[in-house]
């Protein structure tokens, strides 16, 4: 029995809209009557069999006892994606309705890769899931403790070579310059000495220059502020988690002031070296490995849908946007992926189907990327023979 999915999330896509009347109907008359039209988010795909078309107005054919919204999508392929939406104006009878286009999407990419389909059994599977336990928000609503305790750990450890040092997270509620500064900028700031004026122009590419990003008025009454507490030289150093997505996340700094001498690049490097050290003791402690095999129910070149029966990893992946994992084809050694999560929707059985992009390959052993994505090629190339 078909089933119409529950969509929980998906990726935006880019599209161009065709929603003007003539722009439709030269659409339907010259491409789509033409064409199968599926139910989206339909499981099997469920065509939408075309018995009229005018200036707009669907006549579709349906299966008995398939329920339609008010407001529904169609879907076909020409090159690229096509997504129609409808309004259903008027059910004829059980097996027929009536419906209005309103607009129809089209895909900017083609889609030219070829999903594979394995039908036998572990043909080929994913597991070996390693997912963050937690959502690292990029709007900062959202902190876990956990990260706050690994900054006091390392507060306490940098704290024995200077003494006037802290680590400080991405609070919303801190209004103060340095905070806004990480959180707008994501980039560290080297102030040798606050008294001297040559000291503002950053000796690296890698710097921050106060004086591009702030007025004359408004760098004043900053330094001002930090000049009343008897600070001479001060290094801020950001603490940013990367993502899959290459997204980079500021998640706290490492504040280091001094009173009497002039700090140097040097102590600048070697907050660089603690910041890496947090980041890396904040994965571990935000990431949960679950080594449990899950259908592959179709494979391409640029990604995978898998099916997903595992609790735990239902769990996690909801609201995730990246993961990594293994592809395993029969009798051979894992191929290890980056991978960014599309979309996920759920089946009437509570499973869910997650599409997955590759993002990039994990190194493994010696192998290099060139030779993960050959093996990738050439099993692909043995499923296509045997599926297709």
């Amino acid at each position: 029995m078909p089933e119409i999915l529950n969509c929980l999330s998906e990726a935006q896509r880019q599209f161009s809209v065709v929603d003007t009347p003539e722009k439709i109907d030269y659409l339907f008359n010259k491409y789509l009557v033409k064409n199968g039209l599926y139910f989206k988010n339909s499981i099997p795909p469920v065509e939408a069999v075309l018995t009229g078309y005018e200036r707009g107005i669907l006549n579709i054919r349906i299966p008995t006892r398939f329920n339609i919204e008010e407001k529904f999508i169609l879907f076909t392929n020409i090159k690229k994606q096509l997504e129609i939406e409808c309004n259903n104006i008027e059910k004829i009878s059980n097996e027929q309705v009536k419906a209005v286009v309103t607009k129809i999407n089209i895909a900017e990419k083609d889609r030219v890769e070829i999903r594979i389909k394995p039908t036998t059994e572990n043909a080929v599977f994913a597991n070996n899931f390693l997912i963050s336990k937690n959502k690292i928000e990029l709007n900062f609503q959202a902190y876990s403790i956990s990260n706050k305790v690994i900054f006091k750990e390392f507060e306490k450890e940098i704290s024995i070579k200077y003494n006037n040092s802290t680590i400080k997270d991405i609070d919303p509620a801190d209004l103060s310059f340095e905070t806004k500064l990480i959180k707008t900028k994501k980039t560290g700031v080297f102030i040798k000495d606050i008294n001297q004026d040559e000291t503002f122009i950053p000796p690296r590419e890698d710097l921050l220059n106060l004086k591009e990003i702030f007025n004359k008025e408004e760098l004043n009454k900053n330094l001002r502020l930090i000049k009343e507490k008897g600070i001479k030289s001060f290094i801020l150093y950001p603490i940013l988690y990367t993502t899959i997505g290459s997204d980079k996340i500021p998640i706290g700094y490492i504040y280091l002031k001094s009173n009497e001498k002039s700090l140097d690049l040097s102590d600048y490097d070697s907050l660089g070296e603690v910041s890496e050290r947090i980041i890396d003791r904040i994965k571990d402690a935000n990431m949960i490995n679950i080594n449990i095999n899950q259908k592959i129910i179709n494979i391409s070149k640029k990604g995978l849908l898998i099916e997903v029966e595992n609790n735990e990893l239902k769990k996690y992946l909801i609201n995730r946007k990246d993961l990594t994992f293994d592809v395993v084809f029969r009798l051979q050694q894992p191929l290890r992926f980056y991978g960014l999560i599309k979309h996920i929707r759920e089946k009437n059985n509570n499973n869910l189907l997650v599409g997955i992009e590759f993002s990039g390959f994990v190194h493994q052993d010696k192998l290099s990327t060139n030779s993960v994505k050959k093996r990738l090629d050439e099993n692909l190339t043995y499923l296509t023979n045997q599926y297709t």
